[in-house]
């Protein structure tokens, strides 16, 4: 039969650590969001052909800007002051 490799990718999200696992020795590429954790995955026995900081992946929604009429628009929808601060906490 015929054998297809499967790409073996972590992505890492923590920003500060993560558990020792998640730099597996057989994985094909390992994306980590800072530099602080790209020297814990050599650390922990990754070459640096196999690891690429890349941030977080972050839909694009999450920080594509906004206009001001669409920012009123969605204050007016859920009934905030249009004046005040606002924090989103999800």
């Amino acid at each position: 039969y015929n054998q297809t490799h499967i790409p073996f990718v972590t992505v890492v999200t923590d920003l500060a650590s993560a558990h020792p696992t998640w730099f597996h020795k057989d994985v094909d590429m390992c994306f980590v969001p800072t530099e602080g954790l790209k020297k814990m995955a050599r650390q922990h026995g990754l070459r640096d052909e196999k690891i690429k900081v890349h941030g977080l992946p972050i839909r694009p929604d999450f920080w594509t800007s906004v206009s001001s009429e669409q920012r009123q628009a969605i204050r007016k929808e859920f009934g905030l002051d249009p004046n005040a601060p606002a924090v989103l906490v999800a």
